[in-house]
Protein backbone atom coordinates (compact mmCIF):
# COMPACT_ATOMS: atom_id res chain seq x y z
CA UNK A 1 0.00 0.00 0.00
CA UNK A 2 0.96 3.43 -1.00
CA UNK A 3 1.53 6.54 1.80
CA UNK A 4 -1.13 9.46 0.98
CA UNK A 5 0.20 12.37 1.44
CA UNK A 6 -3.06 14.58 2.86
CA UNK A 7 -3.36 18.22 4.65
CA UNK A 8 -5.09 17.44 8.08
CA UNK A 9 -7.40 20.48 8.49
CA UNK A 10 -10.31 18.62 9.89
CA UNK A 11 -9.03 15.68 11.72
CA UNK A 12 -11.63 12.85 13.07
CA UNK A 13 -10.76 11.77 16.29
CA UNK A 14 -8.77 8.85 15.17
CA UNK A 15 -6.66 11.11 13.10
CA UNK A 16 -5.62 12.99 16.59
CA UNK A 17 -4.52 10.14 18.64
CA UNK A 18 -2.74 9.28 15.22
CA UNK A 19 -0.72 12.54 15.57
CA UNK A 20 -0.28 11.94 19.07
CA UNK A 21 1.21 8.51 18.56
CA UNK A 22 3.96 10.29 15.51
CA UNK A 23 4.88 13.27 17.94
CA UNK A 24 5.28 11.32 21.30
CA UNK A 25 8.69 10.80 21.35
CA UNK A 26 8.89 14.29 20.35
CA UNK A 27 7.39 17.14 22.85
CA UNK A 28 6.49 20.09 20.89
CA UNK A 29 6.33 23.80 21.73
CA UNK A 30 7.81 24.19 24.93
CA UNK A 31 7.36 21.12 26.27
CA UNK A 32 3.78 20.61 25.76
CA UNK A 33 2.28 17.65 24.06
CA UNK A 34 1.31 18.21 20.37
CA UNK A 35 -2.08 20.09 19.69
CA UNK A 36 -3.21 20.87 16.54
CA UNK A 37 -4.46 24.10 17.65
CA UNK A 38 -0.49 25.11 18.68
CA UNK A 39 0.37 24.12 14.91
CA UNK A 40 2.72 26.86 13.56
CA UNK A 41 1.44 26.31 9.70
CA UNK A 42 -0.51 23.38 7.82
CA UNK A 43 -0.52 20.09 8.91
CA UNK A 44 0.74 17.58 6.35
CA UNK A 45 0.13 13.85 7.60
CA UNK A 46 0.91 10.31 5.38
CA UNK A 47 -1.82 8.24 5.40
CA UNK A 48 -2.11 4.26 4.97
CA UNK A 49 -4.86 2.08 6.02
CA UNK A 50 -6.94 5.03 7.50
CA UNK A 51 -3.46 5.32 10.24
CA UNK A 52 -1.45 8.32 10.29
CA UNK A 53 1.97 7.54 9.96
CA UNK A 54 3.80 10.90 9.66
CA UNK A 55 3.44 14.33 9.62
CA UNK A 56 5.09 17.50 8.88
CA UNK A 57 4.29 21.49 9.63
CA UNK A 58 4.33 23.66 6.67
CA UNK A 59 4.48 27.32 7.44
CA UNK A 60 4.49 29.49 4.47
CA UNK A 61 6.85 32.52 4.29
CA UNK A 62 5.66 33.89 0.90
CA UNK A 63 8.83 33.39 -1.00
CA UNK A 64 9.66 30.30 0.40
CA UNK A 65 8.13 27.24 2.75
CA UNK A 66 9.30 26.49 5.99
CA UNK A 67 8.77 22.15 7.13
CA UNK A 68 9.15 21.31 10.31
CA UNK A 69 8.48 18.93 12.71
CA UNK A 70 8.88 16.25 10.37
CA UNK A 71 8.19 12.95 12.22
CA UNK A 72 7.52 9.21 11.12
CA UNK A 73 6.06 6.32 14.00
CA UNK A 74 8.94 4.53 15.21
CA UNK A 75 7.28 0.91 13.83
CA UNK A 76 7.07 2.64 10.22
CA UNK A 77 10.62 4.74 10.76
CA UNK A 78 11.92 1.97 7.81
CA UNK A 79 9.09 1.60 5.38
CA UNK A 80 10.24 5.00 3.26
CA UNK A 81 7.04 6.83 5.11
CA UNK A 82 9.18 10.36 5.50
CA UNK A 83 10.24 9.38 1.98
CA UNK A 84 7.21 9.15 0.19
CA UNK A 85 5.77 11.85 1.97
CA UNK A 86 7.84 14.54 0.97
CA UNK A 87 8.11 13.35 -2.48
CA UNK A 88 4.30 14.04 -2.39
CA UNK A 89 4.77 17.37 -0.72
CA UNK A 90 7.70 18.63 -3.01
CA UNK A 91 5.69 17.62 -6.68
CA UNK A 92 3.09 20.84 -5.75
CA UNK A 93 5.38 23.33 -4.77
CA UNK A 94 5.90 26.69 -6.82
CA UNK A 95 8.66 28.03 -4.03
CA UNK A 96 11.47 27.00 -2.84
CA UNK A 97 11.24 24.70 0.39
CA UNK A 98 13.40 24.95 4.07
CA UNK A 99 13.71 21.62 6.07
CA UNK A 100 14.16 22.62 9.69
CA UNK A 101 14.43 19.67 12.66
CA UNK A 102 13.69 16.75 11.07
CA UNK A 103 12.90 13.99 13.35
CA UNK A 104 11.73 10.59 12.48
CA UNK A 105 14.98 8.99 10.29
CA UNK A 106 17.32 7.22 12.65
CA UNK A 107 20.58 8.09 11.70
CA UNK A 108 21.95 11.60 10.59
CA UNK A 109 23.93 9.17 7.32
CA UNK A 110 20.09 8.32 6.45
CA UNK A 111 18.76 11.58 6.69
CA UNK A 112 21.35 12.92 4.64
CA UNK A 113 20.96 10.62 1.98
CA UNK A 114 17.63 10.86 1.75
CA UNK A 115 17.30 14.86 1.43
CA UNK A 116 20.09 14.69 -1.25
CA UNK A 117 18.34 12.16 -3.38
CA UNK A 118 15.38 14.14 -3.12
CA UNK A 119 16.89 17.47 -4.50
CA UNK A 120 17.72 19.13 -1.27
CA UNK A 121 21.20 20.89 -0.12
CA UNK A 122 22.51 21.12 3.28
CA UNK A 123 22.95 24.91 3.84
CA UNK A 124 24.71 25.34 7.75
CA UNK A 125 21.83 23.57 10.05
CA UNK A 126 18.85 23.46 7.45
CA UNK A 127 18.12 21.57 4.30
CA UNK A 128 16.95 23.63 1.49
CA UNK A 129 14.89 22.69 -2.10
CA UNK A 130 15.24 24.71 -4.69
CA UNK A 131 12.14 25.01 -7.23
CA UNK A 132 13.40 24.46 -10.76
CA UNK A 133 12.76 27.37 -12.70
CA UNK A 134 10.58 25.77 -16.01
CA UNK A 135 10.11 28.64 -17.72
CA UNK A 136 12.62 30.03 -20.47
CA UNK A 137 13.80 34.03 -19.35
Amino acid sequence: MAVILEQVSHPSEQDELDLKKIYADFPLHEGQPFSLNKARGDIYAGRMNDQLLGAFEVADKGSHVVLIYLCVRKEHRHRHVARDMLRQFLKGLTVDCHLMEPKGIDSQQALHRLLSQLGFKQVEESWVYKVKNTTND
